[in-house]
């Protein structure tokens, strides 16, 4: 039966034919009516997150997120909507945004302890109340934590930069003159008779003060925290490892031994003959788009470098973040322990430097 509609079609004409078309389809066939919304769906949660301007791949957006009251309200708003399994998956990424947030903050990476341990007290609460969106559990204990693992962290970098400033060799030296500075010094040739250059100057490089060796430190321990293991790790278009940006992480004390010590050859030997290879170096990628590098071993070869008036290390073996534990074996803890251990000094001894 054809249908022809126009404007003059009565609405009760229109119920009586399509009636008249329904009676003559067989029952089995007859159509089954769904309801369709007209609401356009809502996108997955991660373009949601993304049209409020987060990106739940990269590391901080709850932090960044809960400061705005009109996302967390847009968010809650969100959850309603959501299917079992979308809620979930969402939920799952929110507790791990809250989490990082706090392993982040426990960390001690704060150029202003005072200032950042103050706010994180409003954040934390926000954190909590965004967290217990999603999740029933009480995390006041893990906030606790993270507060006391903050203090911790900033006492203890603190103690070990400041013992490390304030180290001075006691022992009575022979072949070092407190009168001549490293830049004046002159390595001439070794005598005829005792085979020994010039004695050395006391000390090479400056001291840094607590305060920026505190900044360095926290710009050092913010790479790695963000690179460490990471493939996508930048690296610079020109390796460049100068004196301004490359730091000492050395054994016990900050010195090296001038002579020649029962076959070790010291920097003397360096003087005398220059080696083969040189430092190995960590490579830290800054937040400003800089690069800074850690000095892991070689400071006898590198002294011997600065003694003679180089302003960049040569033959330097580069470690990079993406790498170090599986190619060079060092752990987290092991880089932590070296930035904390960061100094632009060494001074000079006639005894071999303890292990």
């Amino acid at each position: 039966m054809a249908l022809a509609l126009n404007q003059e079609t009565t609405r009760e004409e229109l119920r009586t034919l399509v009636q008249a078309w329904r009676d003559k389809v067989p029952a089995r066939s007859k159509p089954v009516l769904r309801l369709v919304s007209t609401r356009p769906a809502f996108p997955a949660w991660q373009d949601f997150l993304k049209d409020l301007g987060y990106d739940a791949t990269q590391h901080g957006w709850a932090g960044d997120l809960v400061r705005d009251a009109s996302a967390v309200k847009a968010l809650d708003k969100y959850l309603d909507t959501l299917s079992d399994e979308t809620w979930e998956q969402l939920a799952e990424a929110v507790c791990e945004g809250v989490k990082w947030e706090l392993e982040h903050f426990a960390l001690g990476l704060a150029e202003n302890p005072s200032s950042e341990r103050f706010e994180f007290v409003l954040q934390s609460a926000r954190l909590q109340e965004l967290y217990n969106a999603v999740n029933a559990d009480d995390i006041s204990l893990e906030i606790e934590d993270a507060f006391n693992r903050f203090d911790r962290e900033l006492e203890t970098r603190r103690q070990k930069l400041q013992a490390r400033i304030s180290w001075k060799p006691n022992d009575k030296l022979t072949r070092v003159d407190p009168n001549v500075r490293a830049r004046d010094y002159k390595p001439g040739r070794p005598h005829w008779l005792s085979g020994r250059l010039n004695d050395a100057p006391m000390m090479l490089g400056r001291k840094l003060t607590l305060e920026e060796a505190e900044r360095t430190a926290i710009a050092l321990e913010k790479s790695l925290f963000q690179h460490l293991g990471k493939s996508d790790v930048p690296r610079p278009r020109v390796t460049d490892i100068t004196t301004q940006n490359t730091y000492f992480a050395q054994g016990q004390e900050p010195r090296v031994q001038f002579g020649q010590v029962d076959g070790a050859p010291g920097v003397e030997g360096y003087l005398k003959k220059a080696p083969d290879d040189g430092a190995r170096v960590l490579e830290f990628p800054l937040e400003d788009g800089r690069f800074a590098y850690l000095m892991f071993d070689g400071h006898h070869r590198s002294a011997a470098q600065l003694m003679r008036g180089l302003k960049k290390f040569r033959k330097v073996t580069v470690m990079r973040l993406d790498d170090v534990e599986k190619t060079f074996g060092l752990n987290r803890e092991e880089i932590v322990d070296a930035i904390r251990d960061l100094h632009t000094h060494l001074f000079m001894t006639d005894r071999p430097v303890p292990k």
